[in-house]
């Protein structure tokens, strides 16, 4: 046992944060049918696995819970951290991680909005629909992103639909049936005797 209080502790060099799981690799089609299907369900779930991987990669002090439930206030964070990722790993990936944060926190609110808004008028149930859907596309960008600098542009280390996965499309499809049957009665209401 070393006695001497006065020698400078010695650190690990070798203990760097963990670079391999920086962020939540996932298969394309795979991205596209849970965010969709799901009505949007597997969004605050995608912000959540990308802030909870990026948190123990950088060993930083983000909370993913608040960050997925609240990310159009984090999303442009989480798209630089996914930027600075895809920069080192993967330089000729090319994409706009602020604009494609401006992308998805407008239309995540827009379609909010015109939820609340909707109502009984159809065509704002629609719009939200869509924009809901188009939020997606920016989130897509970035899991592309996050694909590439990971090495597997294909997202093959995520591509198989799990039970869980299963149970949520379910769920989705579900939501998507009842909100379609909604919109339908709007236009086509029962008849009354």
């Amino acid at each position: 046992m070393d006695d001497n209080h006065y020698r400078v502790p010695e650190s690990r060099l070798g203990d760097s944060p963990d670079e391999s799981e920086a962020f939540y690799v996932v298969a394309p089609y795979k991205f596209w049918m849970l965010a969709v299907l799901t009505m949007g369900l597997y969004v605050p779930y995608w912000f959540y696995r990308n802030w909870a991987a990026y948190r123990d990669s950088a060993r930083a002090n983000v909370w993913p819970v608040p960050r997925a439930l609240f990310s159009v206030f984090f999303t442009h964070s989480l798209f630089a951290h996914i930027d600075s990722r895809v920069r080192q790993q993967s330089p000729a990936f090319a994409w706009s991680a602020s604009n494609m944060a401006w992308a998805y926190v407008v239309a995540a609110i827009a379609a909010n909005l015109l939820a609340r808004a909707a109502g009984e008028e159809v065509s704002f149930m629609i719009l939200s629909l869509v924009l809901t859907v188009g939020m997606c596309i920016p989130l897509s960008r970035a899991q592309d992103a996050i694909n590439a600098a990971h090495g597997d542009p294909a997202g093959s280390s995520n591509k198989t639909l799990t039970a869980a996965n299963w149970f949520w499309l379910v769920i989705g499809a579900l939501l998507w049936s009842l909100t379609l049957l909604g919109i339908f009665y709007q236009f086509y209401p029962a008849p009354t005797e």
